[in-house]
């Protein structure tokens, strides 16, 4: 964590950088890609390494991806007016 606050701060003005359209004049962020990632890092910093504080949780969602397509039927409930809500749990083994 330590680290990503100093590469934050390395290159903030980077990640700020503007440019005006000559058209519209209106300004748009030039590294549009890198700053969506690294707004989504920071936003989802306190979520992303969970299971090393968990040790019930998982690190990957292999085990979702493993279940069969009954296992998968399995876990589907069905609203009491007969739509289907899909219902997403961990296994954990």
């Amino acid at each position: 964590m330590i680290n990503f606050h100093l590469w934050e701060e390395q290159w903030r003005d980077f990640l700020q950088e503007r440019k005006i359209d000559s058209l519209t004049g209106r300004s748009h962020y030039v590294h549009k890609s890198l700053r969506s990632a690294y707004l989504s890092l920071r936003r989802n910093m306190k979520w992303l390494f969970t299971f090393e504080q968990q040790p019930n949780i998982p690190n990957t969602n292999n085990a979702l991806e493993g279940l069969s397509l009954p296992d998968v039927f399995r876990h589907n409930f069905f609203h009491r007016f007969n739509q289907p809500v899909y219902f997403f749990c961990c296994v954990v083994k």
